[in-house]
């Protein structure tokens, strides 16, 4: 029975084997239809704007921000990033004289952290504007 079993998967595989490969490309998308997401280098004249980011302004007037990834460079239209950002409702931030202590609630419990306010990312300077804007409790009280 495990000799035939043998035979079977054997004779199986040989007939797979002899089938005509695939021409190259063949039920696969062509490289003129596929996005140019991904690109392999940076065009001559962009310019970094930060870490691993540059902007770079074409011949028809667009800009495109282009980031350094582990498959190469990922080209994206710069205006469709200028969205505005929101902070999570549950990220409260307090000021430590030139800091800013941070917390978020997790299932873990509470996760503080603290950053320089020159240092502020855009989530978590978007949660410090919003602590800023509301009213302290001494002034409500006073109300």
């Amino acid at each position: 029975m495990v000799l035939r079993v043998v035979l079977l998967s054997f004779v199986t595989m040989l007939t797979l084997a002899e089938q005509k490969p695939r021409k190259a490309g063949a039920g696969q998308p062509s490289a003129a239809k596929a996005p140019d997401a991904f690109e392999k280098t940076l065009p001559l004249g962009a310019r970094e704007t930060a870490p691993g980011e540059w902007r770079y302004t074409d011949a028809q007037g667009k800009t495109w921000t282009y980031r350094r990834t582990p498959f190469g460079f990922v080209r994206s239209d710069a205006q469709e990033e200028n969205t505005a950002v929101e902070a999570p409702a549950d990220l409260k931030a307090f000021e430590q004289g030139d800091e800013i202590r941070f917390e978020r609630p997790t299932p873990f419990g509470i996760v503080r952290w603290t950053r320089k306010k020159t240092e502020l990312n855009d989530v978590e300077r978007a949660a410090w504007e919003r602590e800023q804007k509301r009213p302290t409790s001494r002034e409500h009280a006073e109300q």
